[in-house]
This record gives structure tokens, C-alpha cells and sequence, in this order.
């Protein structure tokens, strides 16, 4: 894969790190739902926390889903730039 590639990736699944943490933050002061820097928000993350959710049951008011979605980006970030590594 082309570094550049490689490297546009990453900043990517960075970004969306970073969006998902925001969403987790931000959840624990009831934000307004309507407020539309939130529903961008909900728009931008839910897409990759929507499948984690899905697998995994609520633990009571904690929802694990997020901090699965951040280590499973975590991890194929990792992995594209362990491949650059090595090509």
C-alpha cells in the first residue's frame, strides 16, 4: 500500500478516535440531543459504534461499546502503520 495512503488512513481512524472520545465525554453531561454540533456528532461516530453496540449487552448504565470501537480502531491504525513498516 502506498505510504501516503497509509498515512491518510491513519489521520482518519485518528480523527474518529477522537470524535468517538468527544461522543464518551460528552455523554456524561446530558447534552442537549437536538443541539446541532451534537447530532453531527451522533451523524459522524454512530456508524462505527452502532456494531459494537450491537454485540455487546449494556453492563447496567455502562455501555463498553465505545471503549471496544476505540481499541478496535486503535488496532487496525496499528496495523497499517506496522505494514507501512515493513514495505
Amino acid at each position: 500500500m502506498s505510504q501516503i495512503l497509509v498515512v491518510l488512513l491513519s489521520n482518519i481512524i485518528s480523527l474518529w478516535s477522537l470524535l468517538i472520545f468527544i461522543w464518551a465525554i460528552s455523554t456524561w453531561f446530558s447534552p442537549n440531543p437536538s443541539a446541532k454540533w451534537f447530532r453531527l456528532l451522533h451523524t459522524v461516530v454512530e456508524p462505527i459504534l452502532l456494531p459494537f453496540q450491537r454485540l455487546i449487552p449494556k453492563l447496567g448504565p455502562l455501555d463498553l461499546s465505545t471503549l471496544f470501537a476505540l481499541l478496535a480502531l486503535r488496532f487496525i491504525n496499528e496495523l497499517l502503520v506496522s505494514r507501512m513498516d515493513i514495505n
